[in-house]
Parts: C-alpha cells; sequence; structure tokens
C-alpha cells in the first residue's frame, strides 16, 4: 500500500538537503516528497494506515509550512502519519479511517515549489504525544523504511492490536547506537524514568508509614481518654468548671504536640 493507487516515484529522500531545512531548526528534510508513479489525473492520497484523524488544518496560504494538511495517528503502533501540501482533504477531526480509504488531492499549498505529498512520520505515545522530539527532525523518522515492508511482514500481519502496541513500546526504548549522549527515549532513559519513579514510590511508602504512626498514636490517645472519661464516671470527683477546661485543654495540647512530632514538624 502506498499513498497513490498507482505506485510512487520519490523527489526528495529523508534527512536530505541539511544546509536549506537548517533555517527550520532541522537536520535535513524531515520526511519524504512523493508523487504518484504513472500521471495519469488520479491524484488521490490514500491512507496506508488505519487511524483516527487527530490533525485536519485547512491552510492552504502559500508559504506556510504544510498547507492544508492531515494527520492519522494509529494509536496500537504508535504511528502518526503526516499527509502534507494537499489540495483539499476529505476528512475530518476524529474520524476513524481506514486503509485505502482517500484522505484528499495532492497539491501544492504551503511551503512548496510545486504539487506533491510531503509524507511524514512521528511515533507516538498512547495519548497521542509525539516522541523523540530532539532527534533533530522534530520528531519524524524516516517512513520509508515502514512504508516498503508495511504489511508486508507475515509476523506484523499476525499480530493483534495488544502486541502491536508492546512491539511498538519496545521500539521506542530500544538503544540507537548512533546516539551516544543518552537522547530522550533510549533504553538509558526508560531507565532512569524507572528509577526516578522507584523513589517517588519509596518516598510515598515513607510518607505513609509517618500517617499510619499518627493514626495508630490517635487511636492510642482515643483509647488513654476513653479510659479516663469512665474512671470519672465510675468515680466521680469534686470539680470545678474551670479545672474540668484546665485539665481538657492541657490534655489536648499535648496531643497536638505528639502528632506534630510524629510528622516532623
Amino acid at each position: 500500500m502506498t499513498p497513490f493507487r498507482n505506485g510512487l516515484r520519490i523527489t526528495q529522500k529523508y534527512g536530505e538537503d541539511p544546509s536549506y531545512y537548517g533555517q527550520f531548526g532541522l537536520a535535513g528534510h524531515e520526511g519524504l516528497d512523493l508523487v504518484p508513479k504513472v500521471f495519469n489525473g488520479d491524484n488521490q492520497v490514500v491512507c496506508i494506515e488505519d487511524g483516527e484523524v487527530v490533525r485536519d488544518i485547512d491552510d492552504p496560504v502559500a508559504g506556510k509550512a504544510y498547507g492544508n494538511h492531515v494527520v492519522v495517528l494509529n494509536r496500537a503502533t504508535g504511528r502518526a502519519w503526516w499527509y502534507c501540501h494537499l489540495a483539499q482533504n476529505y476528512v475530518e477531526g476524529k474520524q476513524q479511517i481506514k486503509r485505502g480509504e482517500v484522505i484528499g488531492e495532492m497539491g501544492s499549498t504551503g511551503n512548496t515549489n510545486g504539487a506533491h505529498l510531503h509524507l511524514g512520520l512521528r511515533l507516538a505515545n498512547i495519548n497521542g504525544e509525539a516522541i523523540n522530539l530532539n532527534n533533530g527532525y522534530s520528531g519524524f523518522v524516516d517512513p520509508l523504511p515502514v512504508l516498503t515492508k508495511f504489511n508486508d511482514d507475515p509476523v506484523e500481519k499476525s499480530m493483534d492490536e495488544d502486541t502491536k502496541r508492546a512491539v511498538a513500546n519496545l521500539q521506542f526504548y530500544r538503544v540507537d547506537p548512533s546516539n551516544k549522549d543518552g537522547q530522550e527515549g533510549n533504553f538509558e532513559g526508560f531507565c532512569n524514568r524507572l528509577m526516578d519513579r522507584d523513589r517517588r514510590f519509596s518516598s510515598l511508602v515513607a510518607d505513609l508509614s509517618v500517617a499510619n504512626n499518627v493514626i495508630n498514636e490517635l487511636k492510642a490517645s482515643n483509647d488513654t481518654l476513653a479510659s479516663k472519661l469512665a474512671k470519672v464516671v465510675e468515680n466521680p470527683e469534686p470539680t470545678t468548671p474551670e479545672t474540668a477546661e484546665k485539665t481538657a485543654t492541657n490534655y489536648f495540647a499535648n496531643l497536638i504536640i505528639k502528632i506534630l512530632r510524629k510528622l516532623g514538624l
């Protein structure tokens, strides 16, 4: 499956022309520029993977980035496909779309010198948030390897949605041999996040332990108060309102001091 029914031809590959794309803060071209393999009047762009339309932008002004464009996210695989520079699109936000369904027409809206489809691919988490945004390409990766083998891999075709999601997560945490600095998203970053979560969990356990001690102290104090009240009821002694108030005030003041000490305040 390709974005064009009659096949495609690549006019610019991912990573090319770094001198031009440097002005946009990119290390090179952040996607693939494509045209139909055969120009027979069919310029319709079709969806290459099932998903949800999470971005539907109609902005045909010349020179403005991607122009009319649509983003389709498959939450199971974590792949977000960007179909850009469309002449027009036929979908709407939050629409569910199937592989092979028409998204729009190839065009030249936005920052382009001629009609073509700019196809971008970002990896996203389960919430649809792009990951690896610091990879030099604003989170975009080369679509060609995925496009080449998409749905031709018998292993992937046999996976259920949960398995595809698990594989996508594992791919996110793989170590990139070309990355020596622990770029966000690799295995080192994953381990760091796990250790940070463990530290926060240990802190929570400690806080719960303190709270439990306070509760036990309150229970013990209540038992002591109940015992004293019982003795007063069984053996009442002469008292005045002033002495009763003073006794109660001293008792609760001591109790509050104990609680504050337990809390470390």
